[in-house]
């Protein structure tokens, strides 16, 4: 329910001692994505909305903890359709249009890095994972069947796995999920209308594993 920008905790509808959290965000907007953060903090991203970070533990009613908005070149908005944080919370990546964004949590504002992804990974940016291992970001998308690994600190492509997707179980679909493995030697990815999932070991990424 995004009927309005609160929280609530009723613990006469919850059976357990701790009650329950609902977050009621973005004014009525579709949420796109969202995710914890670090301890009692919640990211959320939506349309005509910047990315807002929400502490899961207030009773103040001023639960809003910061907002990172997404803007491009000429300080438009952009809406982003996916989240992902760095292992040590300190650093928040949005996916949008062709563009993946990066905001330092604790420096929010316009105050954003963006790496252009229209060679790479074309379209809307659906799905983010990350890894430290390399610093790597994946990406997947909603145009054809796009996937890429991007290192963020050089905030440029690094593996393009496009060309091994290009099969007849998954040509052309939109890349519902990306994920790397534990250790991040591996990335995984399946297409949203197929029946398969893809598997690379990013050492040696040409042959994907079906």
């Amino acid at each position: 329910d995004s009927s309005s920008s609160s929280w609530r905790r009723d613990k006469k509808r919850a059976p357990d001692e701790m009650g329950w959290t609902t977050i009621n965000a973005c004014s009525g907007e579709t949420i796109y994505d969202a995710m914890f953060n670090a301890e009692h903090t919640f990211l959320t991203c939506a349309r005509d909305h910047p990315v807002t970070m929400y502490n899961t533990d207030s009773s103040s009613g001023n639960d809003t903890v910061a907002t990172y908005p997404a803007t491009n070149r000429g300080e438009e908005h952009m809406n982003i359709n996916s989240l992902m944080v760095s292992d040590g919370s300190d650093v928040i990546f949005g996916g949008g249009h062709q563009t993946i964004f990066s905001w330092a949590t604790t420096r929010p504002g316009r105050q954003q890095h963006r790496i252009d992804t229209k060679r790479n990974t074309r379209g809307h940016i659906t799905s983010l994972d990350y890894t430290e291992r390399g610093s790597l970001l994946a990406a997947g998308s909603s145009t054809g069947t796009n996937v890429a690994l991007y290192d963020t600190r050089a905030q440029r492509c690094v593996i393009d796995l496009q060309h091994a997707l290009t099969t007849k179980a998954a040509a052309g679909e939109a890349v519902g999920c990306v994920r790397f493995c534990s250790e991040g030697e591996w990335v995984w990815a399946n297409v949203k209308s197929g029946d398969h999932i893809f598997g690379w070991d990013i050492r040696s990424p040409q042959d994907p594993l079906v």
